[in-house]
């Protein structure tokens, strides 16, 4: 006779026994966790306790991030300062003060990381009692890492652009914080490096967090998209039709003359919803999904919905960024809580051609733009070094107009290329009113050839002459210090405050807008000198927008800036860098300081008598070997008759 022998597996039976014994933890209710545990300092909208009137949509939110909801994901898109960092908190503080397991915050940079930690989740800790008796003293804790006392659970806060912090662990749960933001780095895509930490865990659970930026690419329009796509819909306070405020209603519906009475309309009656019925609606709504059944749960807010700004306080935002495609940007990611459609390419080269045959002369600066750049490009790789230099004169309402494009032969690291590019800073141009202007800033490409490039710029003051290199984030500023270079030797070497970083992607999407605009009363409208050669406009439309080939492991698009076939870009390149210059001296600073522009016009625009000798490149920079081409007008600031050859950039 057999005797049968049953295994089991000593791991399994302990754990079935401790089940058996031992109750379930509680349910998580994350939204009366936070009634329980919350306090907001005096720099909050809501000082004191979290009372969850104020933001009414939460409830559903916290709901979906609890294990009882099936998602996997959930998505928050919004404007800037909405309250996703409450958010955010809540479920990270919440989660880990009840269960156990690593919990990953992920912010766009280390630098953020921190902040974040020091700012925000220290401070939450230090002013609850409760989470000063789970996790202990602050002091006690480090910066990046907070473990629970009973080692039960732990923080681990990181930045996306460090992968080794994003590899060896695995996290339950996790925040992907300002996910737009979110940089490729050494190791890849960090938000699936991110995704990839709780791919293998069965109740994971993420919350994608983030500010929109530009479309096509923006990630967490992206997902967004391709979750539940809830909005917050409240009944009209006439019909009571329940819908969204959307942004397209309110815009409708504006008078331009009087911001002061932005209202939106029912869609169903047509009745006025102002200011003060935001209130009474907003404590009745509730989220509708436009794209029910989903698998990840996906949620819009935006600023018309708290309270903090009046309609009134966006309809004059937007009045005041209107037509300037940077500013508007900002609108529409920190107000709208939307992306911004950026101008994947420019107009047509022809078309820009065609205009400028009615343009100002080559050469002279035209009325109403009294301040003057020139954007420098360094080539040196290949077989023809040279200098390509762009001359562009800057106004008032955003409005720029190109004087000249200059090419100087030679490498930057020579003597002859040197003494012309001095001359082109100090040459005297001719503006219409026969005023004499030099040049007031210049920027210079010093990406390549770093050293070489700072040299020659350090002999210059440092209020008119920087170094600059553009940044492919494109989340950068127009205008930021860049604190460190690498030397020859891979050494840090420091260049003070003369060496810059230039936001060249977001930049050249809004100047591709404004090359559209044809009114040359518009804000933001570029004006185009006639006598340009065809390759010069070519260069300046050179790039575009595109979508590349290969998608990302999770079938993402990935999107960036290429030059098209058999052109160059240094027409593109060398605007972008006299618009840095520009931004340098205040250009757009001072946009509505109608004093500021009142001034130089009158001091640079006042007739002048007969102009002594005019410093012109060919006087210092050895014409012999004819190292400057494409030169300007003659000393007299009459166009040239003819105009000198523009450079084969093809």
């Amino acid at each position: 006779m057999t005797t049968g022998i049953v295994l089991r597996n000593l791991e399994h039976l302990v754990a079935a026994t401790i089940a058996a014994v031992l109750p379930p933890p509680p349910p998580l209710d994350l939204n009366q966790w936070a009634i329980d545990n919350i306090v907001f300092g005096g720099e909050s909208p809501y000082p004191g306790p979290y009372n969850p009137d104020n933001a009414p949509w939460n409830a559903t939110i916290f709901s979906a991030l609890e294990p009882t909801d099936p998602c996997r994901d959930v998505v928050l898109k919004g404007s800037a300062q909405f309250g996703k960092s409450v958010i955010g908190q809540v479920f990270c503080l919440g989660t880990v003060s009840t269960q156990e397991g690593l919990f990953l915050y992920t912010h766009p940079q280390d630098d953020n990381a921190k902040r974040w930690s020091r700012t925000k989740l220290r401070p939450m800790l230090r002013k609850s009692s409760a989470l000063t008796q789970i996790f202990g003293p602050v002091s006690d804790q480090s910066l990046l890492y907070i473990e629970r006392r009973d080692g039960a659970a732990q923080i681990q806060v990181s930045g996306a652009r460090s992968e080794s912090s994003l590899s060896m662990i695995t996290a339950r749960r996790q925040v992907q914080d300002d996910l737009a933001k979110w940089e490729t780095n050494e190791a890849g895509d960090p938000e699936e490096q991110a995704d990839s930490r709780s791919a293998s865990v069965r109740n994971r659970k993420t919350l994608k967090a983030s500010t929109p930026l530009i479309e096509p690419g923006c990630r967490i329009t992206r997902a967004y998209k391709a979750g539940t796509r809830e909005e917050w819909a409240m009944p009209c306070p006439h019909c009571g039709f329940r819908h969204p405020l959307r942004w397209e209603n309110l815009l409708e519906n504006l008078d331009e003359a009087h911001p002061e009475a932005a209202a939106f309309s029912c869609p169903d009656c047509g009745g006025l919803i102002e200011q003060h019925h935001l209130r009474g609606m907003r404590s009745k709504g509730r989220f509708v999904a436009g794209n029910p059944g989903a698998p990840s749960r996906s949620f819009y807010l935006w600023r018309a919905l708290f309270g903090v700004d009046t309609f009134a306080d966006i309809a004059r935002k937007w009045l005041q960024v209107k037509g300037d495609p940077a500013a508007e940007q900002v609108f529409y990611n920190d107000w709208l809580g939307l992306a911004y459609e950026a101008a994947g390419q420019a107009p047509p080269a022809e078309a820009l051609r065609d205009r400028a045959v009615e343009g100002h002369p080559r050469g002279l600066i035209p009325a109403g733009f009294p301040l003057l750049t020139i954007g420098v490009d360094v080539q040196g790789g290949d077989a023809e070094p040279r200098l390509e230099c762009q001359v562009v004169a800057w106004g008032p309402d955003l409005r720029r107009a190109i004087v000249d494009y200059i090419v100087i032969e030679g490498h930057i690291q020579d003597d002859k290329p040197r003494k012309a590019l001095d001359a082109l800073l100090t040459r005297i141009w001719r503006n219409a009113a026969g005023g004499r202007v030099q040049a007031d800033a210049m920027a210079v490409d010093a990406n390549a050839y770093t050293e070489d490039v700072m040299d020659w710029v350090k002999r210059h003051p440092a209020s008119k002459v920087i170094g600059i290199r553009g940044s492919n984030q494109e989340t950068a500023p127009p205008l930021a210090e860049v604190k460190y270079e690498r030397d020859r030797r891979g050494r840090r070497k420091r260049f003070g405050k003369r060496f810059k970083s230039v936001g060249v992607i977001g930049m050249k999407a809004a100047f591709y807008r404004l090359l559209e605009k044809t009114d040359p009363l518009s804000r933001g409208y570029v004006a185009l000198p006639s006598g340009m050669e065809d390759v010069f406009f070519e260069g300046l439309t050179a790039e575009r927008r595109v979508r590349q080939a290969k998608r990302g492991p999770n079938g993402q698009e990935r999107w960036k800036w290429e030059v098209r076939p058999n052109t160059r870009n240094e027409p593109l390149d060398t605007m972008m860098y006299a618009e840095a210059a520009a931004v340098f001296k205040g250009w757009r600073q001072n946009q509505r300081h109608e004093e500021f522009w009142d001034t130089l016009c009158a001091e640079r625009e006042a007739p002048v008598g007969p102009p002594g000798a005019q410093l012109d490149l060919e006087d210092l920079a050895v014409p012999a070997a004819n190292a400057v081409r494409g030169q300007g007008s003659e000393q007299d600031g009459t166009p040239p008759s003819k105009v000198a050859r523009h450079r084969d950039l093809a």
